[in-house]
């Protein structure tokens, strides 16, 4: 891979010496110069020297200038400047060094804001507690001069060319000692033209008078509302609630299909489900008593007899020696 690789290309931002703000696409190629933004050579230049894959390239400050050794380095831990020299791929340290002060890379970085921006960093890292105390006092006394300019321009603008509005003429004139009219008018004058032609008191919604007998049925139920409020509902009896109650349209009758159970039947219903689900319990239990008494038997059966029965085989012996059951069938021996 040469000078003509245009891989990998990564889109930035560049700022140049002048400090201005450059859109430009940068590509990671041989003779870029870079800075290293991570890892224990952090805010140093380098210069790309040759790609080794797609994600680490070989790089060199020279150590001689910047202090970076020749080693390889992710393409993330670089950050590109537009600064280059013209080299060929894995140059030495000395030509790399050589063509970098031809082309006064190292004055260029010590102009350039990053570079600058790093040197404030360390100074203010490096600053003791009194330096602080020293730079607080003069950023007041900058903020004191910067407020103090600004007041002078404002004054040189209301008193520049053009009629000044009436606000301004008021305080003006009161902090003269005069005594002027309020610029703005407190009061409408009722002799006005449309003042004059508003009569109504109301909005159109409301202005509509509603009927002596429809305000005498209004206050009539809304006394009543209150005195059932007074007497509560809770309170009644239950004729006085089938009283107050309205009296619903009697609705036809639903002829009754299979499988379905009104009201008046859920009791029944219950019952019935109560029964089916105590047989189910007795049936389970009755199953779990024979299935143990048929499991206890089994185990019985295979179980060997004590040591007392008669029915247990007797160890098998040859000259007082005892033998194994299959050695004695081998030898047809008697037990």
């Amino acid at each position: 891979m040469g000078k003509e690789t245009k891989k990998p290309v990564r889109r930035t931002f560049v700022v140049n010496s002048a400090g201005k703000r450059l859109k430009d696409s940068l590509l990671f190629q041989v003779g870029r110069v870079c800075v290293i933004n991570y890892g224990p050579d952090v805010n140093k230049l380098c210069v790309i020297l040759d790609f080794i894959d797609s994600n680490e390239a070989l790089i060199t400050g020279p150590h001689k200038i910047t202090g970076v050794v020749r080693q390889s380095i992710p393409f993330k831990r670089l950050s590109m400047t537009p600064m280059k020299i013209k080299i060929c791929v894995s140059q030495t340290d000395k030509t790399v060094a050589r063509a970098m002060t031809e082309a006064g890379i190292w004055k260029k970085w010590l102009k350039h804001p990053w570079y600058l921006k790093n040197e404030r960093k360390k100074k203010r890292l490096a600053l003791t507690d009194f330096d602080r105390f020293k730079v607080m006092l003069l950023r007041q006394k900058k903020a004191q001069l910067i407020f103090r300019e600004t007041l002078k321009l404002k004054e040189a603008i209301k008193n520049g060319p053009g009629t000044p509005s009436k606000k301004t003429l008021y305080w003006r004139a009161k902090r003269a000692g005069e005594n002027p009219d309020y610029w703005r008018t407190k009061f409408r004058d009722p002799k006005h033209k449309i003042l004059a032609r508003r009569k109504r008191s109301r909005g159109r919604k409301r202005s509509t008078k509603i009927s002596a007998e429809k305000m005498a049925a209004k206050k009539a139920f809304s006394a009543k509302r209150r005195s059932d409020c007074a007497r509560g509902k809770h309170k009644m009896n239950k004729e006085q609630k089938l009283a107050t109650r309205k009296k619903m349209p009697v609705r036809h009758k639903r002829k009754k299909k299979k499988g379905m159970v009104f009201r008046s039947d859920r009791a029944k219903a219950k019952k019935i489900r109560l029964e089916k689900l105590r047989a189910y319990r007795e049936r389970k239990a009755a199953a779990r008593a024979k299935s143990k008494e048929e499991f206890d038997a089994a185990r019985k059966a295979t179980q060997d007899p004590p040591a007392g029965d008669s029915k247990r085989r007797k160890q098998p012996t040859v000259n007082g020696e005892k033998i194994s059951y299959r050695k004695a069938k081998k030898e047809k021996v008697d037990a």
